[in-house]
């Protein structure tokens, strides 16, 4: 039916959507297997939307749904999550990096006038129907984001000027007040336009981070979040960015220095400018304490055994 169709059908791309990917992710017939599950990112999308304005990002958008749709091979499926993200599932496919190549091939010959087109991609595969699709979901999207650092990482290398000494001088000020009423926790504040930030000499000492000032600091501290909490932090991230979501409220474990996991809450808060944009992020970590599999008021397991336990099921 044409309802049945729209309601699996993302309207921008013509591509099916995320409702139509919960339908059949877990429908494939065991003769199917491998299956490669692709992610797939624009990078930069929001640059392009503040700069170029959202009919040029709908136009990046569209034109990633081109290069999936003629790099992956006839009977791949092809989604679009939301947002700039999709992912493509190949059955009976076991070298599925040469599909990645052909997207990327497509990427440079795109042109987007005013607009050069960068995706990341991330890759993990199914081996027969005992695996969880979105559990290889994850494990790709993990993936893809670690190239989109590096995309990221690459920029900054290239650019020929960092952040403008104005603009650092407000935030060491906005840092310094923070830090000072924030006492027994570790402050963040970060510039969102320069995705530059500055964080406590305590949290770099005790996380081994790279130092007090930072680019791409959010994508650092997630190299630090134990895995199976990432995808949360991840979209958070995303969303503050994106100009979406005007802060956090979470709770993570992060490897300390030493390796051990440690409880971190996070909350910060979005600071927007008078347009309504996300300009400054600020906002601080506590520490819970470290990891246990046992509950301190009851003496049974926790979450964390939980997971434990699942993690080595599967």
């Amino acid at each position: 039916m044409r309802w049945e169709r729209s309601a699996h059908t993302d309207a921008l791309t013509g591509l099916s959507n995320r409702c139509c990917f919960d339908d059949v992710k877990d429908s494939f017939d065991p003769s199917q297997y491998p299956i490669a599950v692709i992610m797939a990112d624009c990078d930069c999308l929001k640059r392009v939307n503040d700069t170029l304005g959202h009919a040029m990002g709908d136009n990046y958008i569209r034109s990633a749904a081109v290069v999936l749709r003629s790099a992956m091979p006839g009977d791949a499926l092809i989604f679009r999550m939301g947002g700039d993200e999709f992912v493509a599932l190949l059955p009976n496919t076991d070298e599925p990096r040469a599909f990645i190549e052909a997207a990327r091939r497509l990427i440079t010959q795109m042109s987007l006038g005013p607009c050069e087109m960068s995706m990341s991609f991330g890759l993990s595969m199914l081996a027969s129907k005992h695996d969880l699709t979105e559990r290889a979901v994850e494990a790709a999207d993990r993936r893809m984001y670690q190239e989109k650092r590096l995309h990221h990482a690459a920029e900054r290398t290239s650019a020929e000027n960092g952040i403008p000494s104005s603009r650092k001088a407000i935030l060491d000020g906005m840092f310094t007040a923070y830090e000072t009423v924030a006492e027994g926790a570790y402050v963040y504040f970060c510039d969102l336009k320069y995705d530059f930030s500055r964080w406590s000499e305590s949290a770099i000492y005790r996380f081994g981070l790279p130092g007090e000032y930072m680019y791409g600091a959010g994508w650092i501290w997630e190299e630090h979040i134990h895995p199976d909490d990432q995808r949360g932090y991840s979209e958070s991230i995303r969303g503050i960015f994106a100009g979406t979501d005007s802060g956090h409220d979470m709770q993570y474990r992060a490897k300390d220095r030493d390796g051990r996991y440690v409880v971190c809450t996070c909350r910060g808060s979005v600071l927007r400018d008078g347009d309504g944009n996300p300009e400054y992020f600020m906002g601080c970590i506590r520490e819970n304490g470290t990891v246990s599999s046992i509950d301190s008021l009851t003496g049974l397991q926790n979450q964390y055994a939980l997971f434990d336990r699942l993690d080595a099921l599967f």
